[in-house]
């Protein structure tokens, strides 16, 4: 039986949680002060969210940029122990649902990807994500002083979430 999951906007005390799954699952995660310094940004266009469990343990998190009508996507995590399960799936459609109800007027959703993260596109691919660009040697592997490529995604926000926008 799968454990229940809870998902809601972040607040200020789920940052060391979020910054513990960021510097775990990311290959060049943001450093804790700045996953802390989220809760600075929390009141403009920044938005984030959560997934926890049972006992209230954040398990995923999603932080994103809205911007006219584009969301971006800046960092999403789901902790290693229940990766797989469906949890990263979940947020997104959740995120996505939410941005659009608090700004009825976006249209997209972008975000980067290492090409090398066969996971995580597989995940964008099946929640609608399309390829659309390429930022040659975006991201840097400091364990092995190499550069890869992200490719940009985007996604059509209403089209996803089958609801109608004000636009």
């Amino acid at each position: 039986m799968r454990a229940s999951v809870t998902y809601r906007h972040l607040r200020a005390a789920d940052l060391p949680a979020v910054a513990d799954i960021e510097a775990t699952v990311h290959i060049e995660p943001w450093s804790r002060a700045q996953v802390l310094d989220v809760a600075n940004l929390l009141s403009g266009h920044y938005v984030a969210w959560v997934a926890e469990d049972e006992q209230g343990c954040v398990q995923a998190y999603l932080i994103a940029q809205v911007v006219f009508d584009e969301v971006e996507i800046l960092t999403i995590g789901v902790a290693r122990a229940v990766q797989g399960q469906g949890m990263g799936a979940a947020l997104l459609g959740f995120a996505l649902t939410d941005v659009l109800a608090a700004y009825p007027n976006v249209q997209a959703c972008f975000l980067e990807v290492r090409v090398s993260n066969a996971a995580a596109r597989a995940l964008y691919r099946n929640e609608g994500f399309v390829e659309v660009g390429r930022r040659k040697h975006y991201y840097y592997d400091p364990s092995t002083g190499t550069r890869e490529d992200a490719l940009v995604l985007r996604c059509d926000v209403v089209e996803r979430t089958g609801r109608t926008s004000n636009k």
